[in-house]
């Protein structure tokens, strides 16, 4: 079902312009794949510190665990792999704000699962600095935050 989730999602930015209709449900999956996937461990952590007794701190630990047994993180890792790139694509087509912050947000948690060599394997340096790009012209201090971590990450992976 997961890996049926990328003919929701454009796979280049000519597709999702020239048939947009096709894609409304793009903000849909966006939203799924948020509540699917776990928060960072040091995201946990921090909701954590600041209240010990949430649910969202129990269930995001509980989701993370899940996603990162070793069975279960192939099958997430391959549904990453094959998500990752239309993601990239459906925030590069977004004008709207708070889509594209949710969508950095679903990058981000998605990166965090990934191993290095997974990673390395399969972020395209051009399309990779067209995300960065995106990023630091809309101006929004979080959502560069988060674009620099993610950096990160994927130049500790692939100094490209």
């Amino acid at each position: 079902m997961l890996q049926n989730l990328g003919s929701l999602l454009p796979s280049d930015g000519r597709e999702t312009q020239q048939s947009s209709n096709e894609f409304s449900l793009v903000p849909s999956v966006i939203v799924f794949l948020h509540a699917l996937f776990a928060f960072k461990t040091e995201d946990i952590q921090v909701l954590s510190d600041l209240d010990k007794e949430s649910p969202q701190v129990e269930l995001e630990t509980s989701k993370r665990q899940f996603q990162e047994e070793a069975g279960n993180r192939q099958i997430f890792s391959g549904v990453a792999k094959l998500l990752l790139p239309r993601i990239f694509v459906a925030y590069e087509a977004s004008i709207n704000q708070q889509f594209r912050i949710k969508t950095l947000e679903v990058i981000d948690k998605v990166i965090s699962l990934l191993d290095n060599a997974l990673l390395s394997e399969f972020v395209e340096p051009r399309q990779f600095a067209n995300f960065v790009q995106q990023i630091m012209k809309s101006k929004h201090s979080g959502s560069m935050q988060v674009s620099l971590q993610i950096t990160r990450k994927v130049l500790d992976t692939n100094p490209f």
